[in-house]
């Protein structure tokens, strides 16, 4: 079981909150910043975070990319050297899962 950490940008909070679900059916343990209250406390909690994990799981959007946490958050994970699960989302692609799971 890995310790998950996932970066995400306030946009894609639906789509983060869907492969939470998934990742968690799978067994591992996932964190990720739902409050996104910002600061100094929270930015070193985020770290802390990231530096616990076993895996830093990115969320790839055209969001995600502009945002400049998730590109700060990266950058530590790199450095720490946490290895990094990219995932790419498209909408289309997770209106097409829903239709899937739900029949």
């Amino acid at each position: 079981m890995a310790n998950i950490f996932l970066s995400y940008c306030r946009e894609d909070q639906d789509k983060a909150e869907i492969i939470v679900n998934d990742i968690k059916k799978l067994g591992h343990n996932i964190w990720f910043d739902k409050e996104l209250t910002g600061g100094q406390d929270w930015w070193d909690q985020i770290l802390k975070k990231i530096r616990g994990s076993d895996i830093f799981a990115f969320i790839i959007s055209s969001e995600s990319l502009k945002s400049q946490a998730c590109n700060y958050e990266y950058t530590y994970a790199d450095e720490v050297l946490r290895p990094i699960l990219p995932i790419v989302v498209l909408e289309s692609y997770l209106e097409n899962w829903r239709i899937m799971e739900n029949g």
